[in-house]
């Protein structure tokens, strides 16, 4: 589930520095949303940002620029030299990366996303990513959207399942972990390729379409295998899980 705890308001700033950096970290919140977080009124907030000579429409469109420059902060990931040793299933006419046949549960906690304004009802679809035949990665989306099990099949990824298509679609407010899958994963089976126990790098992005929340897209990438590049992420913060 997303939080803002990456947004904490340090003892250095002012509640007017606090506000401005909020804004420029994550243009796609909303007045209300950056006075709660700030835990002042939204008046204080547009007054801050009148002063300050900043638009969220205009930092969301510089963001969207800068986006585009990185491809719409496209996560790039290879796999290290250690797995070129393994022997792969190469053949010329297959696909280097294929999808499993997604799973699908209801998640209880629904009510605890910060995105999920309405407290609707989520979905958490979830399925192996494999390169070459070797699982590689764990794929998740949560969404109040509802994919019939017919439409839920082998080969195609839980993305294009949910007739998400990339150029109607931004990637915002990402989120990176470390830990166990078991740990980060909600509703973690046996039915995976990994441990419990595996220590991965999750992921996590909200799904904008057409300026709306539609959902939340997650990876997870064991840490010992995977060499991650994100490029186009401005303004990182470092924080402790003291968990």
């Amino acid at each position: 589930m997303r939080n803002h705890n990456n947004m904490e308001h340090f003892a250095y700033e002012t509640k007017k520095e606090y506000i401005i950096r909020l804004a420029k970290e994550d243009p796609f919140l909303k007045i209300e949303e950056i006075a709660e977080i700030a835990q002042t009124t939204q008046r204080y907030v547009r007054t801050i940002l009148s002063e300050a000579n900043l638009s969220l429409m205009n930092l969301r469109e510089e963001y969207a620029r800068k986006m585009e420059k990185y491809s719409e902060l496209k996560i790039l990931f290879s796999i290290k030299d250690s797995v070129i040793g393994l022997c792969l299933d190469t053949e010329s006419n297959a696909p280097a990366f294929t999808y499993g046949k997604p799973q699908r549960q209801l998640l209880e906690s629904s009510g605890d996303y910060v995105w999920n304004k309405d407290k609707v009802q989520l979905n958490q679809y979830m399925q192996q990513v494999f390169y070459y035949n070797i699982p590689v990665a764990v794929l998740a989306i949560v969404t109040a959207t509802e994919l019939e099990n017919a439409d839920m099949k082998y080969g195609l990824s839980i993305f294009s399942l949910l007739g998400l298509k990339q150029e109607d679609t931004r990637l915002t407010s990402p989120e990176i972990e470390i830990g166990s899958l078991g740990n980060l994963l909600i509703g973690y089976t046996s039915n995976l390729d990994f441990a419990s126990d595996v220590s991965v790098i999750k992921i996590s992005t909200l799904i904008n379409v057409k300026n709306k929340v539609f959902g939340e897209e997650v990876f997870f990438f064991p840490s010992d295998s995977i060499k991650l590049t994100i490029p186009g992420i401005f303004n990182p913060t470092l924080q402790l899980d003291e968990g």
